[in-house]
């Protein structure tokens, strides 16, 4: 495999490392994914194919980066959190991914990480965490012409009534910190 574990932990990002720790584990068996059809589009929608870099920036425990190496594509998992890159190296060795490259950096250092002609950066659920202004200025000297950049979140949908409990316990969360 194909795989890079970069074990630098940038110490000049700002990162909190204390943020979540001990999550990474249950990040990689609870997190909720992402409906296999929002993959499809981001790669219809930017022609992509297997000769195209996918930068998922946040990527924690690969949720995204799998969805996305599947389609074919080479994707570059990155995380300021070395336990959530461990888990995703794991998990990526038994799916056998070798279109995956996983390196410990952050949004503040990405033009640091050697990576260059990214078709679409995707960011699930971890834009807010970053510095974006300063992210979005930075993906621009990274992303090729006519490239995408793709900020999603999801997890909690208030029509599904299968999942009733799951949910509720997620608007409750979400309140607490955020307010209604």
């Amino acid at each position: 495999m194909n795989q890079v574990y970069d074990d630098d932990p940038h110490p000049g990002s700002g990162y909190d490392f204390s943020l979540f720790a001990g999550t990474s584990k249950y990040y990689s068996e609870y997190r909720l994914g992402y409906p296999a059809a929002l993959f499809d589009a981001l790669l219809q929608l930017g022609g992509l194919t297997d000769r195209d870099k996918v930068l998922d920036l946040g990527c924690g425990t690969g949720l995204v980066a799998f969805e996305l190496a599947k389609r074919g594509v080479t994707v570059h998992g990155v995380d300021p959190d070395p336990s959530m890159i461990f888990e995703a190296l794991k998990k990526c060795s038994e799916l056998n991914y070798p279109n995956i490259r996983w390196q410990i950096g952050a949004d503040t250092d990405i033009l640091e990480l050697g990576l260059s002609d990214i078709s679409l950066c995707t960011m699930g659920a971890s834009f807010h965490w970053m510095n974006r202004e300063k992210l979005v200025e930075d993906l621009d000297h990274l992303i090729r012409p006519q490239g995408m950049i793709a900020v999603f979140s999801g997890g909690f949908d208030p029509q599904d009534t299968t999942r009733e409990a799951v949910n509720l316990t997620i608007k409750q969360t979400i309140q607490e910190f955020l307010g209604p």
